[in-house]
């Protein structure tokens, strides 16, 4: 787990074991103000692979809909503008590519 400090709370991320292409995944992370982006990505500073919007929960599933092979970091933001990443993770392959023109 990855933690940042702000504005009187951490905001945390738990950094995915295993992403599956074209398999669901739990992405959780705690702390902050809701409500929160979640952008996972292949470089934190580089362009977005996946927005997957503003949740109010402190987790969402996601079809993992990039290929193998793919390296991405989970980015969360608040509405506190506290953001944090995950440690990079690699897709890993699935005999099911129907979900990657998604």
């Amino acid at each position: 787990m990855i933690t940042a400090s702000g504005n009187e709370s951490d905001l945390a991320v738990v950094t995915p074991r295993t992403l599956v292409q074209c398999n669901n995944t739990l992405l959780k992370w705690s702390g902050g103000f809701g409500a929160y982006s979640i952008v996972p990505g292949s470089d934190p500073d580089g362009p977005i692979l996946e927005d997957l919007g503003e949740q109010d929960d402190t987790n969402v599933t996601w079809r993992v809909n990039l290929s193998a092979g793919t390296s991405v970091v989970l980015a969360i933001r608040d509405s506190e503008a506290v953001s944090i990443q995950s440690d990079a993770v690699q897709i890993r392959n699935s005999t099911d590519s129907s979900c990657l023109n998604e």
